[in-house]
């Protein structure tokens, strides 16, 4: 899928997130898709986390928007580059319908799930990624990554996890991307 901008070009866009756990071989994988996708006219989204969101970060050469839960969020500062989206309503909404136990999350945990609405569909919530590839333990819906995951399903955002072979052989194949 391909999305018009603002500025009225055509953009395709990856959402790289992941488990701060990420393991050495996801960490890397994250890493060299990331770097594939960024020579590809991509746009990378993340969240700026620790584990998988800074292996694509680091990796990645391109234009990007890295959605930070609040500012100074890992070291990193509105004034560098990096996006504290406006949160409102819709995007509380959207988190909560993704999370299995939204009523017992910190108001920081509900900050970065809300964050990760963004991270899907755009600050405003109205350009979907094209495709989300993300690292979870044993390639399952975890954590405040299967937030992101749950988000790109309602939408019909193919979903890559690279804890899963198949997955990792069907990006080899349709992206061309490892």
């Amino acid at each position: 899928m391909l999305f018009k901008s603002n500025e009225g070009h055509k953009m395709s866009i990856i959402t790289c997130v992941g488990s701060r756990e990420t393991d050495a071989i996801g960490l890397y994988t994250m890493g060299r898709v990331a770097k594939a996708f960024s020579t590809k006219g991509f746009t990378l989204r993340s969240g700026g986390a620790k584990g998988a969101d800074q292996a694509a970060e680091n990796s990645w050469n391109g234009p990007k928007e890295i959605f930070l839960p609040w500012n100074g969020y890992e070291n990193k500062w509105i004034n560098t580059g990096y996006i504290v989206p406006k949160i409102d309503e819709r995007h509380i909404s959207l988190a909560a319908s993704a999370h299995p136990a939204w009523e017992r999350c910190s108001d920081g945990a509900k900050k970065m799930h809300s964050r990760n609405t963004c991270q899907v569909l755009g600050e405003n919530l109205d350009t979907p990624a094209t495709i989300l590839v993300c690292w979870t333990v044993n390639a399952e819906y975890r954590g405040g990554t299967a937030v992101a995951m749950r988000i790109a399903d309602k939408h019909n955002i193919p979903i890559y996890n690279l804890a899963s072979k198949n997955d990792v052989e069907k990006l080899r194949f349709y992206y061309n991307s490892l």
